[in-house]
Order: structure tokens, then C-alpha cells, then sequence
């Protein structure tokens, strides 16, 4: 693609100016728009999208589907940008100041703040209890990359397992992950029944695994899922059912 803004004009800069910052996303990047106020359309967790242009100091994402695209924002509404990294979530305010549409729809936007770390939202975590619980992770740019293992810990927020077969990289990695967890429970905390949950999240760390398995090259996969997650209700049932557990056997 083009750079837009050379070849159409550039849009007028605001008297308050910030930099494009050096972590900045590139093209092709997958980010996250969310409003910047309370009652926003976008909503506190956004909606996704991709970078499609970069220029000097403003950058330009695809508009996020629906709302986005049918009803453009006003010149100089000011939205975030979020994308994940090696050091957590990035969040950059940005403001819209111009609207193009080249095959796709496009907001063209320039700094309107500094790039701070997002601070994630507290989900209740809990270790895994009452047997292995299967996760299977895909790298979504190519479907054919699996990797499985079984969770460590697990939140409606995100999950934490030891996988083989792990080839991706992590802070841009995003995955599609298919999650086999319990989903009813006898009196003493062991599952009976199981159901399989599927998500998307993006890999924000990798380490080798803490409990290696002779033979198995076992790599520690922790994962943020994409809020808001499908299936929310339910994993935060799993969970509640694990602390249970832990006190009953008087684990931390």
C-alpha cells in the first residue's frame, strides 16, 4: 500500500503535539481501538483491528468492523490504540484526523499522549487441580503450527500451560487456543464432565517449563485472551471450583 498521507495531503497537525514513539506498531501489526470514555461504542476492551500504514508520526488502522466502519468518528476524536509486547500491553491515545478508504476503511491518526503500559485488568487465577486439563494452541498466521500440553494455572483472563511442540514467538504471537477444562464437578472438587472452550489470545511470555517431562522439550506458554472472552461465565466456574478444592486439601 501507498503511503496515503504523501500522496493525498496531510491532515492538519494539532497545536498538541507527541511524537509517533519508536515502539510504535508496524504494518500488519494486530491492535486493539478502544474508547477513550466511559459510554464510548468501542467499550472498555475495543475492538480489533490492524495497522495498514505508517508515516512519520501518524499511523493509519483498518476501521474496526460494524459501527466503525458504517458511522466514522469525528475529526479529532481522540481513541487508544493497545497492542501487546515483550514488556506487557502498550497503549498509545491517539486521535482520528482523517478518514480514507482504499479497499478497506481507513482512520489515519496521529499521537495524542504518550505511550504508557496498560495496566490489565485482576482476574481471580487458580492453580489446576483434579487432573490434567488439555490445551491445544494454534498460531493463527499459519493454522498447520500446533502446539498442546495441559493449563498450569487458569483465569477468565488468560492461562498459563506447559506445551510441546511450541515454535512462536511471543508479544506479537497471536493464537487461537482450544481449551478441554471441566465443566461439573463431584462434592470433593473432581471434575465429571469436561467441555471444550475456544478463544483467541496473544503469547506474552515463554519460558522453559518449570516441571520438565523426561524425554518431553516442554515450553511455559502464558497467554492473554482477547477480551471479552466467550466463554467467561464458565471458566470462572472452573476456577472458583479449583480454590474450593485447593482449601478443602489446604493449598495455597
Amino acid at each position: 500500500m501507498s503511503r496515503l498521507l504523501g500522496a493525498f495531503g496531510r491532515p492538519a497537525r494539532s497545536t498538541e503535539v507527541f511524537p509517533l514513539p519508536g515502539e510504535a506498531p508496524g504494518i500488519g501489526q494486530l491492535v486493539r481501538v478502544v474508547g477513550v470514555d466511559e459510554d464510548h461504542w468501542l467499550g472498555e476492551d475495543g475492538r480489533p483491528s490492524r495497522v495498514e500504514d505508517v508515516d512519520v508520526d501518524a499511523i493509519a488502522v483498518a476501521a474496526p468492523r460494524g459501527r466503525g466502519d458504517l458511522e466514522p468518528p469525528a475529526d479529532g476524536e481522540k481513541v487508544e490504540l493497545r497492542w501487546p509486547s515483550g514488556r506487557g500491553v502498550y497503549g498509545l491515545r491517539v486521535r482520528v484526523v482523517e478518514r480514507y478508504r482504499d479497499g478497506v476503511a481507513l482512520w489515519w491518526c496521529e499521537p495524542a499522549g504518550p505511550l504508557v503500559t496498560v495496566q490489565r485488568r485482576a482476574f481471580v487465577r487458580a492453580r489446576a487441580s483434579g487432573g490434567l486439563v488439555h490445551v491445544a494452541l494454534t498460531r493463527r498466521e499459519d493454522d498447520a503450527a500446533v502446539a498442546e500440553g495441559y493449563v498450569v494455572d487458569l483465569s477468565e483472563g488468560g492461562l498459563r500451560a506447559s506445551v510441546s511442540g511450541w515454535e512462536g514467538g511471543e508479544g506479537e504471537c497471536v493464537v487461537h487456543v482450544r481449551l478441554t477444562a471441566p465443566s461439573a464437578f463431584d462434592d470433593d472438587g473432581a471434575p465429571t464432565a469436561f467441555a471444550e472452550h475456544e478463544m483467541t489470545g496473544t503469547v506474552l511470555r515463554t519460558l522453559a517449563a518449570t516441571t520438565p517431562e523426561p524425554g518431553r522439550s516442554l515450553v511455559d506458554v502464558s497467554v492473554e485472551f482477547w477480551q471479552p472472552v466467550p466463554h467467561a461465565d464458565a471458566l470462572r466456574a472452573v476456577v472458583f471450583a479449583w480454590q474450593r478444592a485447593a482449601r478443602r486439601h489446604g493449598v495455597d
